[in-house]
């Protein structure tokens, strides 16, 4: 099969979203890190060759539909693909050369059809498809599909068992052993978790994020080891027992509350599958991470994970907590509902920093720094590698354009904020453009007119 073949299905990317949020000191108040998580399919599928030319092989009839269906799949039109497929399959000799030629090619059509499903977020209507090509053929392609859309669904034990079935042939696939580690780590299966981190160190030897994956994950280990869980209808809270179970307690209220006003006011789309909330001891919160900004006291990579503290005055802290835990959660929701595909910051952050208190928190832009507004390259960018002194500008002015936006009068109807969250759309790149296509707004017009309020120091506050 030559390259040209490789392109059928574009690779699914998964995007672990990392939110650090800080409620002790004046700090940057947010940050968010795209990590593409790419889960390749080793071996794409493609329309396949087949000998249309081979006199006698098929009648002109058979040729017939085969060219159709070979056509329909070329142009990526794998519904029209199967469903001629399975028509003429009912009505093919069993053992003649027609009838074998839908045997090893209705695997292909299935998958392929599977995989454009998964990348529009239908996991539900892609298991089906994959589970039947199976049982024609164990390609590499359905076996990865299965195992990522039961990851995906947090249906932990088939989601492990096709990792296994998958990794066993493709052993150097690193992403998908770092998916799996992911799926053993919501099973508490630590051991198996770090064997896989090190399978994944053993192909790519010289990849130090790799190295700090698996102390991660060690130290996760330490303290999973230590922890209980708890369940709501939206949640899996994981926390050590000697947690005050008041704090345990205020935490699923408000995970469940705020999630509700979420929904209801903002139409963030309800999870399909709980949200894994995982709480951790101050002094340890650092060493679970590995990574991040030293001032960090909340993360979601898939999970929320929340620092909480320690001393005596913990207890007086309840509205820290929430603070970081609405936030947190404005990124679980935006990741799970855009499929984890990449999402401007400036929007991320700025949306999150503006839901983490009920009401909106009001903000002083301007008691800290004269800086003019950043450029548009910034505020879409990463904000996790800038110094601490532009990273807490880029998170304010990321706030401060969502303020511009629920600010504007010019904008009429509902929520402004609330029309981009429900016209989120669900396959395609998610540009700042694009976000804001329901608002009839352009980036470049809101970076200009937020950076004249900025320069004119407009101190902009949260509409009720």
């Amino acid at each position: 099969m030559n390259s040209k073949l490789l392109t059928t299905i574009a690779a699914l990317l998964i995007f672990l979203m990392v939110g650090y949020f800080n409620y002790n000191k004046k700090e940057p108040q947010a940050a968010v890190e795209t990590v593409p998580q790419k889960t390749n399919v080793s071996e794409v599928l493609a329309p396949v060759e087949t000998p249309l030319k081979t006199v006698g092989l098929f009648s002109l009839e058979e040729q017939h539909i085969i060219d159709t269906i070979l056509v329909d799949f070329n142009n990526k039109n794998y519904q029209a693909s199967l469903t001629t497929a399975e028509t003429a399959f009912q009505s093919a000799t069993r053992g003649g050369n027609f009838y074998n030629w839908f045997l090893s090619h209705l695997p292909i059509i299935l998958t392929s059809l599977a995989w454009k499903k998964i990348n529009t977020n239908n996991c539900s209507a892609a298991i089906p498809l994959l589970k039947r090509a199976e049982i024609f053929s164990k390609h590499v392609a359905t076996l990865k599909g299965l195992a990522i859309c039961y990851f995906k669904l947090k249906t932990l034990s088939s989601s492990e068992e096709y990792f296994e079935k998958y990794l066993e042939r493709e052993q150097t696939d690193n992403q998908m052993l770092i998916l799996y580690s992911e799926t053993l780590e919501s099973s508490f299966k630590y051991k198996k978790s770090i064997e896989a981190l090190e399978q994944a160190i053993k192909n790519s030897p010289e990849d130090d994020t790799l190295k700090t994956r698996l102390a991660s994950m060690k130290e996760k280990a330490k303290q999973g080891s230590q922890q209980v869980s708890l369940s709501t209808s939206h949640f899996n809270l994981s926390y050590h027992p000697s947690d005050d179970y008041d704090i345990v307690d205020f935490i699923l209220e408000t995970l469940e509350t705020s999630l509700e006003e979420f929904i209801n006011k903002y139409s963030f789309r309800e999870p399909k599958v709980p949200i894994e909330v995982i709480l951790y001891p101050k002094d340890r919160f650092r060493k679970v991470m590995g990574h991040g900004p030293k001032w960090a006291s909340g993360v979601f990579d898939g999970r929320i994970r929340v620092s909480i503290p320690t001393d005596q005055a913990r207890i007086s802290k309840f509205s820290q907590i929430e603070t970081v835990l609405r936030h947190e959660l404005v990124h679980a929701l935006f990741s799970l509902m855009t499929n984890f595909r990449s999402i401007p910051t400036w929007v991320n952050e700025g949306i999150a920093q503006r839901l983490e208190c009920s009401g909106g928190c009001e903000h002083n832009f301007f008691s800290i720094t004269q800086n003019s507004f950043l450029e548009p390259k910034q505020l879409n960018g990463s904000f996790l590698k800038l110094d601490r002194v532009n990273a807490q500008l880029s998170y304010h002015q990321s706030l401060y354009l969502i303020l511009a936006i629920e600010n504007d009068k010019n904008l009429q109807g509902t929520n402004p904020i609330e029309r981009i969250i429900a016209k989120i759309p669900s396959t395609g790149p998610l540009s700042s453009n694009r976000l804001l296509k329901p608002l009839r707004m352009t980036f470049k017009n809101l970076h200009q007119q937020a950076t004249k309020l900025w320069n004119d120091r407009v101190a902009l506050k949260p509409i009720p």
